[in-house]
């Protein structure tokens, strides 16, 4: 039998709840008031730990794209090297094999009608910018203590990672510590990101990724860090 309230039953269960709401406010407030060096430690120490980010050169995905546009569903393979400004991204899907690489001043990708060429200056900019404030690579270039980069605590919460006078990324952190979302420069939206439950070599990975208004979505399918990246992989071909 289901015992009925009384006033006084009511009561106590009120200021149970506005209690623990109170709690749970302070609790947030605490955090959002942490220092970013503080946020940092907790960032790190929530997606692997700041040795094993310290160890990784670079890092290959295999991920599933999804969204409203033909075609609606990719996959995209993707490396980066994290201490050289060097990037290649592969994507297939029926009738489509695309391949954009950047290895310093050297560039090249797969044109429609199948020639090799010169990345387009906006496509060469957007990819060396990307490189640039790439959110894992900025992890690791926190977990090594990199001294060109400076931390400021944005809004809403957030960790700002600085360079050279501008924000380079940012991250939107849960309490403990696990990043929910990032962006870059200026992007205010930013990605929002999954569960950080892929491991490899010690490092956490997101499971997914997401626009804010949902329209690009990304599935990983693997991870692997600290492969061997020789020059074949980036080498631009005699033709496709």
């Amino acid at each position: 039998m289901i015992p009925v309230p009384t006033d006084a039953s009511r009561r106590r269960g009120l200021g149970f709840i506005a209690g623990a709401a109170a709690g749970l406010g302070l609790a947030r407030m605490a955090w959002a008031q942490a220092t970013p060096e503080a946020q940092a430690d907790k960032l790190l120490d929530a997606v692997g730990g700041r040795a094993a980010w310290a160890r990784v050169a670079n890092l290959l995905s295999d991920s599933q794209q999804n969204s409203p546009d033909e075609p609606r569903i990719v996959r995209s393979l993707t490396a980066l090297d994290f201490r050289a400004p060097r990037m290649r991204t592969e994507t297939t899907a029926p009738g489509l094999h695309a391949v954009r690489v950047v290895d310093g001043e050297r560039h090249w990708w797969y044109t429609r009608d199948g020639a090799v060429e010169p990345l387009p200056a906006a496509v060469l900019e957007h990819d060396r910018r990307a490189w640039a404030a790439h959110p894992l690579r900025t992890l690791q270039r926190l977990a090594v203590r990199d001294p060109a980069l400076t931390l400021k605590a944005g809004a809403a919460g957030r960790l700002e990672v600085h360079e050279g006078g501008r924000r380079l990324a940012w991250y939107a952190l849960d309490a403990r510590g696990e990043p929910y979302g990032w962006g870059a420069y200026g992007d205010e939206a930013g990605t929002l990101c999954g569960p950080w439950e892929a491991e490899r070599r010690g490092i956490h990975h997101p499971l997914w990724t997401a626009s804010v208004d949902g329209r690009m979505r990304t599935l990983l399918k693997s991870v692997d860090v600290n492969i061997e990246l020789g020059a074949g992989f980036f080498e631009r071909p005699v033709r496709r």
